[in-house]
């Protein structure tokens, strides 16, 4: 009973020292306490977004104008369009071919045109072949061009500009007034409509080119001109007729062979001399003895006549409204 007894103070004096031990302890503060509000994203959100408006309209109050670029339009793996300022005109080209339309060999042709035009009839003419402009009008843009680079003489006005724009599939002939004396509107359109346009329906930019410009040198050269007597063209047959017995005498003319008496044969060939230049060889060979008789031998190269090098100057031609023809195809 006195076991029992003392068990039980002992358990209630365990409990008494608990309870105290408790009392004695620090205050605990939440973590939730000492913890900032934190505000919620769905009210952050429209803070942010008001910060970035606000930069951004102080950013395009600070930014420069934008200036308009004057480089030509590029469409992406497209053509260039073309205008005035970035036309690459070479005044001692008769050509403008920067989109490769026309090919070498038809440039070097109507080069020699061109060329020969200028020199035999003192007319200044440029041709620019091009896939695409700024402009709309056609014959505006070769106006201008001719205008703006002075093609022609500025006393006469003998100027020509032969525009081709690919994509519009429009031509337009520009013309000086010293020009349209000899080749007038009406004509212009005439050779327009007969040489160039058939050729570009079927899309051979090269031979519509080269024709039409052809009939243009006709015309302006006055090769092409026909009528009178017709006195020239006998004298003409006459002189072919004289000139083709000469040859005949020379080619069957007889030489003796000095070796063994036989008749020799005149002969002209070509060959290459040792350092492989090529030469022409006039000569007479015996056909029974194989003798030879050298007559001449002379460098091809020496013999090809040369065209003068092309430079030139545009010397301020100018060209009305009123000048010229065009064409679509």
């Amino acid at each position: 009973m006195n076991k029992l007894k003392t068990l039980v103070l002992f358990v209630f004096a365990a409990v008494i020292g608990n309870a105290n031990a408790t009392d004695n302890l620090p205050a605990v503060v939440s973590s939730t306490d000492n913890v900032p509000a934190t505000t919620s994203s769905s009210d952050a959100a429209p803070a942010a977004q008001n910060s970035d408006v606000s930069a951004a309209n102080a950013s395009t109050e600070n930014a420069p104008a934008v200036i308009p670029s004057s480089e030509p339009a590029v469409a992406e793996n497209g053509p260039i369009t073309y205008t005035l300022d970035n036309l690459p005109i070479d005044p001692d080209e008769f050509v403008c071919n920067p989109d490769s339309i026309l090919s070498q060999a038809t440039i070097s042709s109507l080069n020699n045109i061109l060329h020969d035009l200028e020199e035999e009839a003192k007319y200044q003419a440029l041709i620019v072949a091009v896939n695409k402009i700024s402009y709309t009008d056609v014959k505006l843009f070769a106006e201008n061009i001719g205008n703006k680079y002075g093609v022609g003489d500025k006393d006469i006005n003998n100027g020509l500009v032969i525009v081709f724009v690919k994509d519009m599939r429009e031509m337009y002939i520009a013309t000086g007034s010293g020009t349209q004396e000899k080749l007038s509107n009406e004509r212009c359109q005439q050779i327009i409509d007969q040489y160039f346009i058939p050729s570009f329906k079927n899309n051979n930019w090269d031979a519509g080119m080269v024709s039409g410009t052809k009939a243009i040198y006709r015309e302006l050269t006055g090769a092409a001109a026909t009528g009178g007597s017709g006195s020239g063209k006998y004298f003409l047959l006459g002189f072919l007729g004289v000139f083709g017995l000469i040859i005949y005498r020379a080619l069957t003319k007889k030489e003796k062979c000095p070796n063994c008496g036989k008749d020799m044969v005149y002969k002209r060939e070509k060959n290459t001399d040792e350092n492989g230049a090529e030469q022409t060889r006039a000569l007479w060979e015996c056909p029974a003895c194989g003798h030879i008789i050298e007559l001449e031998t002379k460098d091809v190269a020496e013999n090809t006549p040369k065209k003068k090098p092309r430079t030139r100057s545009f010397n301020g031609g100018k060209f009305d409204s009123n000048s010229g023809a065009g064409g679509k195809f």
